[in-house]
């Protein structure tokens, strides 16, 4: 049984806005998010109130999936877009973002339907996922048929064939975490791919077990330990207060020297653990990062 939030407007700061307590299934419903139009984010942390859960409600009834969906891609995505839309300074008002209405002279938006929306966009499917080329090919179709010219769709990762789609960019190279600061510093929203390995004593290898993608959000060095890293995960039913950004705070640290002597040359060798973000007795690692900017 999983808790779920429900909707309890209140305001705040003279703002429209949602929090939440938990509930059974039974009791879930859409997550309906007001827009604020005060954010202001920070150079090294860009999380805020929004995001997009790849298990609403309304999404398991629409794609008839009984308590998963394999949308990771498509919701962080729409978490990415909607950030952009509602959060950043400028805001990109362009973007055609499905879903937002008008209740009481205040935009909301009904995430399920932007998860409909993007999935279609993205060619995702419920139960098998979205290919990494569709990521790339509908986040540049997406800014372009709002009129962002300019924007930057940037894949960092190595793969088999070039990435270079629709206008898009690719960086055929392991990801780092300098790639992240950057990016982050620079104004772009981060989705991650991320891959679950678990080590095989038979073959003698890491074989992949799960991958996911996140949006990282924020990162922090700490001296003599490992970064403090923070995301916002499509898989997690947030408890939403209104006032403070949704994310989970995880460690980002670079692997032994024994794994990364073993470790496929398509991972980064940088370990991210947290909640819901690793399996027992595997690693979760770094593969890829899709950088987002729509000017």
């Amino acid at each position: 049984m999983y808790d779920l939030p429900v909707e309890n407007w209140r305001i705040l700061n003279g703002l429209w806005i949602l929090s939440a307590h938990f509930v059974t299934m039974s009791e879930a419903h859409a997550l309906m998010i007001p827009l604020r139009t005060d954010w202001i984010a920070n150079d090294t942390h860009r999380a805020t109130p929004a995001y997009v859960w790849q298990n609403d409600p309304e999404v398991l009834k629409l794609y008839k999936v009984e308590s998963t969906t394999n949308l990771c891609i498509p919701a962080a995505l729409g978490t990415a877009f909607l950030n952009q839309y509602g959060y950043e300074a400028p805001a990109s008002k362009k973007l055609k973002i499905a879903g937002i209405s008008a209740v009481d002279n205040k935009n909301i938006v009904d995430t399920s339907l932007l998860l409909a929306d993007l999935t279609t966009r993205c060619k995702g499917d419920a139960l098998n996922g979205t290919t990494i080329d569709d990521s790339v090919r509908c986040s540049a179709e997406f800014y372009k048929d709002a009129g962002y010219s300019q924007a930057k769709v940037k894949m960092i990762r190595p793969y088999e064939t070039s990435l270079a789609i629709g206008g898009a960019e690719h960086e055929n190279r392991l990801a780092t975490r300098e790639d992240i600061v950057t990016a982050l510093s620079s104004g772009y929203q981060i989705v991650a791919s991320i891959a679950m390995i678990r080590w095989d004593e038979t073959k003698k290898e890491w074989l992949k077990v799960a991958s996911h993608a996140v949006n990282i959000v924020g990162i922090s060095k700490v001296e003599g330990r490992p970064d403090r890293l923070f995301v916002s995960n499509p898989t997690r039913a947030y408890r939403v207060d209104g006032q403070n950004p949704v994310f989970d705070e995880a460690t980002l640290e670079p692997v032994s020297t024994l794994v990364a002597e073993s470790l496929p040359k398509k991972y980064s060798p940088l370990v991210i653990t947290g909640r819901l973000l690793t399996r027992p007795n595997s690693l979760t690692v770094l593969a890829g990062l899709l950088l987002l900017r729509t000017q």
